[in-house]
């Protein structure tokens, strides 16, 4: 099964599921019309099945009207509310999100916001899916660097998610940092080709 989601509005992710078939739907995020108007969508991303049903979730990333970063998880299929958690604090402003595999051992992904600080460093923090418990953060790039995108795979084929976030300079130059999300190690850098040629 694949899934894909774009947003429609900024109270709705679109998710596209295809399985010999494929399955359109629209999973509210934000609640009753008008609750969380000044609420700014920022990212979604599905991650792997939290309650047990064995559909994936979408964990969509939020920007309160006071600032808090935010992270809603719901059903994919049942669009039940899973959990919610906050990420950062109202002056960092959130990037993008991510799924990693289990850390904690409980048999649930976990979750990874990269957020600017106020002072231009990119972090990356983790909480646990299903409990919201804070697992660990990490620092990624210096101001120098504006990150773009954060995604996570098991590249190396240890059971461990490395997370791996895009950035770009006032020069053009691109390149993609990739740390452990256990041990915090830098684990490669890719660069691409510059943005400005």
């Amino acid at each position: 099964m694949s899934v894909s989601f774009q947003p429609v509005v900024a109270r709705y992710v679109k998710i596209t599921t295809s399985d010999n078939g494929a399955r359109f739907d629209e999973v509210e995020i934000f609640g009753p019309e008008g609750s969380d108007a000044k609420t700014s969508y920022v990212a979604a991303v599905a991650i792997a099945d939290v309650n047990g049903n064995l559909s994936p979730e979408i964990a969509a990333l939020l920007k309160l009207p006071d600032g808090q970063p935010r992270v809603i998880i719901k059903d994919s299929d049942t669009k039940e509310f899973i959990a919610r958690m906050d990420f950062g604090n109202p002056n960092q402003t959130p990037k993008g999100v991510t799924g990693l595999l289990d850390i904690t051992g409980n048999g649930a992904p976990e979750v990874a916001v990269l957020l600017t600080r106020s002072d231009g460093v990119s972090v990356v923090q983790m909480r646990d899916s299903k409990t919201g418990e804070w697992i660990d953060g990490m620092r990624f790039f210096c101001p120098y660097w504006e990150t773009r995108a954060i995604t996570s795979q098991d590249l190396d084929l240890d059971g461990v998610s490395e997370i791996s976030v895009l950035a770009t300079n006032a020069e053009g130059k691109v390149t993609t940092k990739i740390k452990d999300s256990i041990s915090k190690e830098t684990v490669n850098w890719i660069w691409f080709p510059n943005s400005t040629k």
